[in-house]
């Protein structure tokens, strides 16, 4: 079958891994550890395709480690992460990030996004399109005999179970050097964000490698041509706006998040 003759996902990161090992690297970033950390539903994959590729890679030569656990709540650490690495998507809250054992040279970010965006997210991913790991199948399996609206309560109940508003609101009290992103920046336009990121992390790309990075990493290319705004529920790149609580979340379900999550939209700083 033709399917068979595919690369498999091992082949591919072998192949990766040799590019890479031919691969010049000319500059090597300062920081021995980058921590990436957010909560999920922020573009953290997107993110991870960014240090995964040969641009992110040639410019620090620093290795990347995953965090694939759903942490928040659940997430500790009492022993450091190898140096030479960039720590991707660490579900963590504040609290948590500090219990991290840290090399002098480390540069640290945390991702933010409104709350009720991250409900009707985690709402879609969760019932159609995210993989069956974790606590997906069960929130599947109770969400596929619920109505949107059920679903949706459900949902708030279900990611505050998990430590996800605690873990977002734990953040609005990080200090710099920790820089706090929003999801939105990336949605609205990830050229800039890239730029903004690749800034902070003291990265000296040219801006025709960081342009030609933008063109690769982009929704429409992610999605084989789906334009931003084009919604398919079944997709793990379902829309890619912000604001779309707007016409998600019923008046009832907000009063939900409210007396759930208490005031964390405005502590976020987010707009009514």
């Amino acid at each position: 079958m033709q399917a068979e003759n595919r690369p498999s996902k091992m082949s591919k990161r072998l192949a990766t891994l040799r590019r890479r090992a031919g691969l010049g690297v000319s500059h090597r970033s300062r920081f021995a550890n980058i921590y990436h950390c957010c909560v999920q539903r922020t573009a953290s994959q997107w993110l991870r395709n960014i240090y995964n590729d040969e641009v992110f890679y040639r410019h620090t030569g620093l290795r990347v480690v995953p965090y694939i656990d759903v942490g928040l709540a659940n997430a500790h650490f009492d022993e450091p992460f190898p140096e030479r690495t960039i720590v991707t998507h660490l579900y963590i809250s504040h609290p948590t990030y500090l219990e991290i054992p840290k090399p002098a040279a480390h540069r640290s970010f945390f991702v933010q996004r409104d709350p009720r965006d991250a409900v009707v997210s985690w709402y879609f991913a969760a019932r159609y399109s995210h993989k069956p790991i974790g606590v997906i199948p069960e929130m599947r399996r109770d969400l596929s005999a619920m109505s949107q609206e059920e679903g949706i309560h459900y949902t708030i109940d279900a990611i505050a179970k998990l430590g996800y508003f605690d873990a977002l609101r734990s953040w609005a009290v990080a200090e710099p050097p920790v820089h706090i992103f929003r999801y939105e920046e990336i949605a609205e336009d990830h050229r800039r964000f890239l730029g903004d990121l690749f800034e902070f992390l003291e990265i000296p790309a040219r801006r025709d490698e960081l342009e030609s990075l933008a063109d690769r990493k982009s929704f429409q290319r992610a999605t084989g041509g789906r334009s931003q705004g084009e919604e398919d529920v079944h997709s793990h790149l379902r829309k890619g706006t912000p604001g779309d609580w707007r016409t998600a979340l019923s008046d009832d379900a907000l009063d939900h998040l409210h007396r759930v999550s208490g005031d964390l939209v405005s502590l976020l700083g987010y707009e009514p």
